[in-house]
């Protein structure tokens, strides 16, 4: 599946984001991003992206602040994602 149909999953309305899932974001950006192309986050679930995360936290030089604002927003775009997969 190419990157630019993964978008609408990867990025949140930048109306409806809150400053923090826009950090959170931007680290995706250029922690994940930077080495791996972009993936649908809505694949994986909760303990899935834990897992990755944890095994990726040391790589991606994160601390343990942006990996839980990172573990947050990942969970807020699946959850995102879901919501509006259902209002459909």
């Amino acid at each position: 599946m190419a990157a630019s149909a993964l978008l609408p999953f990867l990025t949140a309305d930048a109306a409806e984001q809150p400053a923090a899932d826009a950090a959170a974001k931007k680290l995706y950006d250029t922690r994940c991003i930077r080495c791996h192309e972009h993936h649908d986050i809505t694949v994986y679930d909760d303990m899935a992206w834990k897992r990755l995360l944890w095994k990726m936290k040391d790589k991606a030089r994160l601390d343990n602040e942006e990996y839980g604002d990172l573990s947050d927003y990942l969970k807020s775009v699946r959850e995102a994602a879901r919501r509006s997969r259902t209002t459909r």
